[in-house]
């Protein structure tokens, strides 16, 4: 007698507790998916040109860290640990670093270096945009330079 009401049952089709959570299973499948379709949707967009800006500037920064004796006179002039004198410049649209011409970004139209009070920043521009990055901090600077020193002026 239980195996006639078990055919019966599946022979009805589904029942409103079983179509009600198979519909829930497929809206939490749903409902995870679309975030993750956001984020690979969006890394899709990112620009080589300005991951490639951000990778120079953090390298810039890296070579600054431990530098003293900064000087922004158009090109960016410092002297490292060993108290050698470096440049970082524009040289065929690449940002090099003299003597030796270490190559640090490519594809630069334009760049400038510019401080503001104890900081100081790099303009890189490639034509359309310009992207600012900051890649030093001066702490040689005395209160009296800063106040001098405070324009929002580039200096190219």
């Amino acid at each position: 007698m239980e195996n006639k009401s078990i055919r019966f049952i599946n022979r009805r089709g589904f029942t409103l507790i079983e179509v009600l959570f198979s519909l829930a299973i497929c809206l939490l499948i749903v409902i995870n998916i679309l975030p993750i379709v956001k984020i690979v949707t969006s890394k899709n967009n990112i620009n080589v040109n300005t991951s490639f800006y951000a990778m120079g500037a953090k390298q810039v920064a890296k070579i600054l860290y431990t530098a003293k004796d900064i000087t922004i006179d158009g090109n960016l002039s410092y002297l490292d640990s060993d108290d050698k004198t470096y440049t970082l410049s524009l040289n065929k649209n690449r940002v090099v670093k003299e003597p030796g011409f270490d190559i640090i970004i490519r594809d630069v139209e334009e760049l400038s270096f510019y401080r503001r009070d104890k900081n100081i920043y790099m303009c890189l521009g490639d034509g359309k945009h310009e992207y600012h990055y900051l890649i030093a901090t001066d702490y040689q600077l005395k209160n009296e330079e800063i106040i001098e020193d405070n324009s929002d002026e580039t200096v190219e």
